[in-house]
């Protein structure tokens, strides 16, 4: 079904859509290379690329790289140069920038870590202290001296959850408790009122049980005109995709019992995985990307939210499914696909809808999809091609114009291979 072939090089033409191309610049070894991210270095303002790292081999130690001003190592042509960020985190996942106005700060970035794995199953979010030292400082927030349940953590969203001035931070977590069965639950934790925020405790707020790994914060307005906060979690285990708020732009999440909830869907063996809201046709209302994660039949979904979410419906298209992991033995933990992401190829005005990139995760492809018909918001089909594909597993990729030209450049990490290639949207 998957093409399995290298493609170095893709130019394709499509209803009269301006042509974008790929192609490869450049690639290091990085072992087991699983999750990336391109942000801001706070000392020099460029782009750096952050790379995490983990083995499954009990009690290896686990790292989280970071390729300094990445264009201009590029530029330089004399290979890409890594630095260990820190090897204190056991199965990192994601790492990300904490906003300036969190902390008052521009140089603290985000980790998260833990997994079902043997001696990695304690996982934390971190503070990391971003700048010039390395490895660099952590800060971890979340673990508590009276409970040592080994929670692990994959995203970190930043809100002021009970409206007392202060960012919190908030995130979904799980583990499996000792019947081997799911316990996962939706949490912030509450930035201190007093001292230095990342030396004293953040107060942790258990809100409601599902969310696991992969959730969204954002904004969604009603019928009335109102916008309301909202939270959108993948529900991996319980097989749901979910919709919770509270009512009103001031309203605060710290009571449990004012969280309202409302399930998308709940397809039975659809194991929802990550999502995005964004934009999707064009017609000017946020639409919701789903990938569904599967060891038989993954799938790729959009959602067009309705004009009320809380009571309006939630019309589903299906983009793609298929999808099946490249192992010779189908387990439990290996699926397909992972992320995706909507972006937009080249500079503003060229196309109208977004280009889609899609993760296979364990079929080891990385894929690119494009709206049959670019001008038309209820065309909801795509085509499909592969654009990166290594042996065994391939990690999530990330999207930045790092250089300012107007196209942005692709990293995909390759777990199973060991590294990490760059491609660039731009011609020669």
């Amino acid at each position: 079904m998957m093409s399995r072939v290298y493609l170095f090089f893709v130019l394709l033409y499509m209803y009269g859509c301006e042509a974008w191309q790929l192609r490869q610049i450049a690639t290091v070894d990085i072992p087991y290379a699983a999750m990336s991210a391109v942000l801001v270095d706070p000392s020099t303002g460029l782009y750096d690329v952050v790379v995490s790292s983990f083995s499954s081999t009990p009690f290896s130690t686990d790292y989280v790289y970071v390729i300094r001003d990445v264009a201009g190592q590029i530029q330089a042509g004399n290979g890409l140069m890594t630095e260990v960020l820190t090897d204190e985190l056991k199965w990192p996942n994601e790492v990300g920038k904490v906003p300036e106005k969190v902390l008052g700060r521009d140089d603290i970035w985000w980790g998260t870590s833990g997994f079902l794995v043997p001696t990695k199953t304690h996982g934390v979010i971190a503070l990391i202290d971003a700048g010039i030292m390395v490895p660099a400082t952590t800060y971890d927030i979340s673990s508590r001296l009276l409970d040592p349940t080994d929670w692990f953590y994959h995203r970190v969203e930043w809100a002021d959850m009970n409206k007392d001035g202060r960012i919190d931070a908030v995130t979904s977590r799980a583990y499996l408790d000792s019947n081997g069965q799911a316990v996962a639950e939706m949490v912030w934790f509450e930035q201190p009122r007093f001292g230095n925020p990342l030396y004293g405790t953040w107060s942790e707020h258990v809100m409601y049980p599902g969310p696991d790994a992969l959730t969204r914060f954002g904004r969604l307005t009603v019928s009335d005109g109102r916008e309301l906060e909202v939270i959108i979690s993948a529900q991996y285990f319980t097989e749901k995709l979910v919709v919770s708020w509270v009512e009103g732009p001031t309203s605060s999440w710290d009571d449990p019992s004012s969280i309202q909830h409302r399930v998308i869907s709940d397809v039975v063996n659809e194991r929802y995985f990550d999502i995005q809201l964004v934009d999707l046709n064009i017609d000017g209302n946020v639409d919701l990307l789903v990938s569904v994660n599967s060891n038989q039949n993954g799938k790729l979904l959009a959602y067009e939210i309705p004009r009320d979410f809380r009571t309006g419906a939630w019309r589903r298209h299906l983009i793609v499914e298929g999808f099946i992991p490249n192992v010779d033995v189908i387990t439990e933990g290996h699926g397909s696909p992972g992320s995706a992401f909507a972006f937009y190829p080249g500079p503003p005005g060229q196309r109208i809808k977004p280009l889609i990139l899609l993760t296979g995760d364990d079929d080891s492809n990385v894929y690119i999809l494009e709206s049959t018909i670019d001008n038309d918001p209820s065309v909801w089909s795509y085509t499909m091609t592969s654009v990166f594909y290594a042996e065994g597993t391939v990690g999530s990729p990330a999207i930045q114009d790092i250089d300012g030209d107007g196209f942005p450049e692709l990293f995909i990490p390759a777990w199973t291979q060991g590294t990490l290639s760059v491609y660039t949207f731009k011609d020669i």
